[in-house]
């Protein structure tokens, strides 16, 4: 008896992010793409809509949240390879941490955390990318709150 695997793939819209009207937008009743946390919290990814500025750059300006306790945001933005990224991370709280982590990968190809955080790199391959926002372990345990504000640029978008 020979046994066969099906592998069935599903498309199901994300959130988006929109830079200019700084929110999210989530269909109502959302709940089939949510993730558990570590914690337990749930996530919804956001799809950043990057938009093109006068010298010729991808921008995500001013894209905002909260975080509070175990909470995480996600992010889910398209790059391709030999792109140069550039994220900051600003928040009112220096526990406050973010991971950016490649397609197809579980490790993080960069964290950081603190109040004022940036990164640049020049992207290893195409596909989409995921930043997550979180509270470090010690602010998370105090169940403590952050606000953020997230810029994302992309020179030489091809």
């Amino acid at each position: 008896m020979r046994l066969g695997l099906i592998l069935l793939i599903l498309s199901v819209p994300c959130p988006t992010a929109y830079a200019d009207s700084h929110k999210v937008i989530s269909p109502p009743g959302d709940t089939e793409h949510q993730l558990a946390s570590p914690g337990g919290a749930r996530i919804k990814p956001a799809k950043i809509l990057l938009r093109q500025n006068s010298e010729n750059q991808l921008v995500a300006n001013g894209i905002t949240g909260s975080i509070q306790g175990e909470d995480t945001r996600e992010y889910l933005f398209a790059a391709n390879t030999g792109q140069q990224l550039q994220l900051e991370l600003s928040s009112d709280h220096a526990l406050v941490g973010f991971r950016i982590t490649a397609p197809a990968s579980t490790r993080p190809l960069y964290h950081s955390h603190g109040k004022e955080s940036s990164y640049s790199v020049t992207i290893p391959r195409d596909g989409t990318y995921r930043i997550r926002v979180f509270l470090k372990n010690a602010a998370a345990d105090k169940n403590e709150r952050a606000d953020f504000t997230m810029n994302i640029r992309i020179s030489n978008p091809g």
